[in-house]
C-alpha cells in the first residue's frame, strides 16, 4: 500500500509540475481512494483477527490486494482500458503472489480486491463529476479547415 501511495503522491507531483489537471487529479484520486481502503482494511482487521495462513497475525482482508486493485480501478476509470487492463493483471499477481506466500487466505484478497475496488470506483466517479472536463471516450472534432481530428482524454 505504501509503494501504491507513492505512485499516487509523485503521479499528483507530475501533474501540478507540467500542469496537466487530469494528471494531476488522477493522482489525488488515488492518493483519497489508497486512504479508504487502508482503513477499512485496518478496521477488517482487528475487527476479524483472522490468523494468517504462516500462523502471523491480521489476515482478513488484505492490505496489499486492496491497495493495488484500488490503483487499478482509478487507472481505469480515468484513462480507459489501455491502462486498466495492465493494471488489473498487476495487481492480479500481486494478490496471487499474496496467497502463494502464504500470508493470506484467497478469500482475505478476494475481500481486499473488493475494497479497494468499490472504493476506488466511487472515489474515481465522484472527482470526475467534479471535473466534468475528464472523458475516457475518444472524440471526434472538425479542425477550422474541416478535417477530421481524433483525441482521447
Amino acid at each position: 500500500p505504501y509503494t501504491m501511495a507513492g505512485v499516487g503522491l509523485i503521479t499528483t507531483i507530475a501533474g501540478a509540475g507540467i500542469h496537466n489537471e487530469k494528471l494531476q487529479t488522477t493522482g489525488e484520486v488515488m492518493l483519497e481512494s489508497l486512504f479508504w481502503a487502508e482503513l477499512i482494511t485496518l478496521g477488517g482487521k482487528y475487527a476479524f483477527s483472522r490468523t494468517r495462513p504462516d500462523g502471523g497475525s491480521n489476515s482478513f482482508p488484505s492490505s496489499h490486494a486492496a491497495g493495488v486493485f484500488s490503483t487499478a480501478t482509478v487507472l481505469q476509470m480515468m484513462y480507459g482500458w489501455k491502462a486498466g487492463v495492465p493494471a488489473y493483471a498487476f495487481a492480479s499477481l500481486v494478490a496471487l503472489a499474496r496467497v502463494d506466500d502464504y500470508q493470506h487466505f484467497p478469500s482475505d484478497v478476494l475481500m481486499g480486491a473488493t475494497i479497494g475496488t468499490v472504493i476506488a470506483y466511487g472515489t474515481s466517479k465522484y472527482h470526475k463529476k467534479l471535473h466534468n472536463n475528464f472523458t475516457v471516450i475518444p472524440e471526434v472534432s472538425k479542425d477550422r479547415y474541416g478535417l477530421l481530428l481524433y483525441h482521447e482524454f
